[in-house]
């Protein structure tokens, strides 16, 4: 492992932002192992006969399930080393348990992550700002009733990314910033300024 890179790394950003992009690309680079957070949502709802935006309702029972899931993402990241972490909570996550972590947000308007998913899913623009309004409103929903926080708060990240550019741009400015610093941020987001990162 190369001396500047922390241990975990985690990403996280609104639906449709690139976040499992950008996620898989930091772990090709760096030789990571890839940890995604809804490997252990999705196959439930496959299993249950339910669409993503079904699951996403704050039953009781969907409440439980997010609890647990999040458990066992933090207990793998607690035990194993060289990991990029990528998960709506994954940035919260860590910095509640206080866990080590470089913490990475990826900001990019609602516009742009419409146009992408309605061209990844290929569906309408109009299905596809239905979806992510539905999705940010069930999220923020069901993190605030398990853990009492507003996931958009950028309040524990280390890194504001900007997701306009081509996600091999973002790896590489994600990169640069890490070789600068001298010790692991704590905690000390980045701000955007136009397209670019200021400490």
């Amino acid at each position: 492992m190369k001396k500047y890179l922390p241990s975990l790394i985690t990403i996280s950003g609104l639906p449709g932002s690139g976040k499992s992009t950008l996620a898989k690309l930091l772990a090709k680079k760096y030789h990571y192992h890839y940890l995604y957070g809804g490997g252990l949502f999705r196959p439930k709802a496959k299993k249950k006969g339910l669409s993503i935006e079904e699951f996403d309702r704050p039953t009781p029972q969907i409440l439980k399930d997010d609890l647990i899931a999040d458990q066992k993402l933090i207990n793998y990241v607690k035990h194993h080393k060289k990991v990029i972490y990528e998960a709506h909570l994954a940035g919260w996550m860590t910095y509640l348990h206080k866990i080590p972590a470089f913490k990475v947000f990826i900001k990019i308007s609602k516009k742009e992550r419409v146009n992408r998913y309605s061209e990844r899913e290929h569906v309408s623009l109009a299905q596809a700002l239905k979806f992510i309004n539905t999705r940010e409103k069930s999220l923020r929903s069901r993190y605030k009733k398990n853990y009492h926080l507003d996931y958009l708060s950028t309040k524990p990240y280390d890194y504001l990314a900007d997701g306009r550019p081509l996600p091999a741009v973002i790896v590489k400015n994600i990169d640069t910033y890490l070789k600068k610093q001298k010790e692991l941020p704590t905690s000390r987001p980045c701000r955007l300024s136009g397209s670019r990162l200021l400490p």
